[in-house]
């Protein structure tokens, strides 16, 4: 809705088509003496902050990051540099880890905030409806007319059908668009808004700048901060760490971070990266391995804790990075242990392999079995 204005002193009328919204300006009696039109039509920069919100139900979780839209090939086998393939079918689909985290964390059912930035063109439109659909919180979400919406381009191998086999792999090339306008003044307005959550969650598909506000103001405000840093960074600052109660690479982005070749099948590879980035300030590093399930490292204990993934066949592997931190961070708002929690967020991130698209393949919580339901107030 657009509020009525007068400008110069003339009656505004206001028209919205589609996308579009324009101002129908009365001229004044001496330019229509002077044989100009007695409308004059200006188009309208639409504002820049949703006022949406998909539910008025209380915010325990917010999501600060991306929000894409998901171009997905899907292909017998991934190409080589160089090479064309022919895929066998096209998909669009919404995507970005922070919304695809926000989405499992509300479908567990914790109350979800989304604090992102979405261009103003019809992607941006129907993210922000399909968010809403979904019962997020798009109070700070933000649309900004100067940018598109970011989008990504993912070609994924389709699996072979077999236990363990080939499959489910891809390669993704994102763009960032209106994600990289998210400001720390945004962060700011929806914490201060939003200051009786329980948890944070932020990743690096935003800018830098914000995802430290993100950080900062969650820990000055008592939240749990969970950091996912992603895609990573090698000359990542410590600060970031220092603000990081869970830390959440997989084995690619600990290897980028620790400046070193880290393998998922031997432990104490995996073992001997986390406790580099305990000792540069993490708490909590949670390394998630795939098929492999995950592994814990913490700054409290000499030992670790691996937590095995269900074995399925899997379809599609996009997003089940995001499913297991949306899950966890829900199971932890709702005061499960750490470990608890990991272990049934694992369990979850397996149920979202076996179907196609990443937010597509996430389930209500109340599908999943029922020892890995919310624990309930």
């Amino acid at each position: 809705m657009y509020p009525s204005r007068l400008v110069a002193a003339a009656a505004i009328v206001l028209l919205q088509a589609g996308d579009g919204a324009f101002a129908f300006i009365a001229r004044s009696s001496a330019a229509a003496a002077a044989g100009q039109p007695a409308l004059k039509k200006v188009p309208l920069i639409r504002s820049p902050v949703s006022t949406m919100s998909g539910g008025d139900q209380h915010t325990e979780v917010i999501v600060v990051g991306s929000c894409n839209t998901d171009l997905m090939t899907y292909t017998s086998r991934l190409p080589s540099r160089g090479e064309t393939i022919t895929g066998s079918r096209f998909e669009t689909h919404n995507g970005g880890k922070g919304a695809n985290q926000a989405v499992m964390a509300r479908r567990m059912g914790v109350g979800v905030a989304m604090v992102a930035c979405l261009g103003d063109d019809s992607y941006g439109t129907d993210y922000v409806k399909s968010l809403c659909d979904d019962g997020i919180d798009c109070g700070s979400v933000r649309r900004d007319a100067g940018a598109a919406t970011g989008v990504a381009q993912i070609c994924v191998e389709e699996a072979d059908g077999s236990e363990g086999g080939g499959g489910g792999g891809n390669f993704i090339v994102i763009v960032p668009g209106a994600n990289y306008l998210l400001s720390p003044e945004d962060v700011a307005t929806a914490t201060n808004r939003l200051k009786d959550a329980k948890i944070i969650m932020c990743q690096s598909e935003v800018r830098p700048e914000a995802t430290l506000a993100a950080l900062e103001r969650g820990r000055a405000a008592g939240m749990t901060t969970i950091f996912n840093p992603a895609p990573a960074q090698a000359d990542l600052p410590d600060r970031y760490l220092e603000l990081s109660d869970i830390l959440c690479p997989n084995e690619t982005e600990l290897a980028l971070l620790c400046k070193g070749d880290i393998d998922p099948e031997d432990d104490e590879s995996v073992i001997a990266g986390a406790r580099e980035l305990l000792a540069r300030g993490a708490k909590n590093v949670v390394v998630t391995l795939g098929s492999n399930g995950c592994m814990l490292v913490s700054s409290t204990s000499e030992g670790y804790q691996r937590f095995p993934a269900d074995k399925v066949i899997a379809t599609d592997t996009v997003g089940a990075g995001d499913a297991f931190l949306g899950s966890l961070g829900a199971y932890l708002a709702r005061g499960m242990a750490l470990e608890d929690a990991i272990g049934k967020a694992v369990r979850v991130a397996s149920v979202t392999v076996t179907r196609a698209g990443a937010q597509p393949s996430y389930p209500q919580g109340g599908d999943l079995p029922p020892d890995l339901h919310l624990p309930q107030y």
